[in-house]
């Protein structure tokens, strides 16, 4: 009797172990099918600048679109004019802000604006001369991605 109730406890856990598992499986595909490439790209926005100390420019466009998206994650990457005009062409990145003067030719799905520049000063003895004499920086930026979210919280914030 005592082995009939032990084997009768084993079934019963296995069968509740099997159907917890599937329960689980059944989750973790809906999950999956949620969190599409569509949904992480527009979630994750790539921003460089050659300057990071520029970021002051667009801080107010990316705390509106912070709240408007609280799920948005911000990458942040510094680079040379090259460096980031080859990535914003090949979509790594979504959005660019530049302050070399070099002609751009935009293909067809990106964007191009000029902003007021702010910056960032730094408590150092270092001279910002190059910076501080801009007024303007250009936005480069991928249509259709992520990188329209942060056109279009530019432009909100420029009529504010």
């Amino acid at each position: 009797m005592k082995y009939i109730l032990i084997g009768i406890a084993t079934a019963g856990i296995l069968l509740l172990g099997y159907w917890v598992m599937k329960r689980l499986d059944e989750f973790l595909d809906w999950n999956r099918s949620q969190m599409t490439d569509k949904n992480r790209a527009k979630d994750r926005i790539s921003i460089a600048f050659e300057d990071p100390a520029t970021i002051a420019s667009i801080r107010d466009a990316l705390t509106s679109l912070s709240k408007q998206s609280p799920a948005a994650e911000f990458y942040f990457y510094s680079g040379s004019f090259d460096e980031i005009a080859s990535s914003i062409v090949s979509g790594r990145i979504d959005v660019a802000l530049l302050i070399t003067n070099k002609e751009l030719r935009l293909s067809e799905g990106l964007f191009k604006m000029q902003i007021p520049c702010q910056y960032e000063r730094l408590q150092t003895e270092l001279e910002w001369e190059p910076l501080m004499k801009k007024e303007k920086l250009t936005v480069l930026g991928r249509k259709n991605t992520a990188g329209s979210l942060v056109y279009d919280a530019i432009e909100k914030n420029r009529s504010l």
